[in-house]
């Protein structure tokens, strides 16, 4: 059983440094695009949820299989999403992520 989607995400918040963590680690994941993360993230709730998330559970998302599931353990993302983290905090960068409250509307 698949599971499918008529709207996407219909809540937006502010990020604390945890949850940037774990967005950034889901843009690094090898297959995930723009449209699979927003279908994990309503699934999940955040994206600090999938990564805890059950396989079970995931696998039955539209567009979600077993080498995306493969990827999603992949802990490098992590790595990678740590020090781009760093770079961001040392940088005075202002992410902007989809979820974010402040995120354009129409884009």
């Amino acid at each position: 059983m698949n599971i499918y989607f008529v709207t996407y995400i219909s809540k937006c918040y502010e990020m604390d440094e945890d949850e940037l963590l774990y967005a950034l680690a889901l843009k690094r994941v090898n297959g995930v695009g723009d449209v699979i993360a927003k279908r994990l993230i309503d699934v999940c709730g955040s994206p600090k949820a999938i990564f805890k998330e059950r396989y079970k559970l995931l696998e039955k998302i539209n567009g979600v299989g077993n080498v995306l599931l493969k990827n999603l353990c992949n802990s490098s993302c992590l790595f990678d999403a740590e020090k781009e983290l760093k770079i961001i905090q040392k940088n005075g960068i202002k992410p902007l992520y989809f979820l974010d409250s402040a995120y354009p509307k129409y884009l």
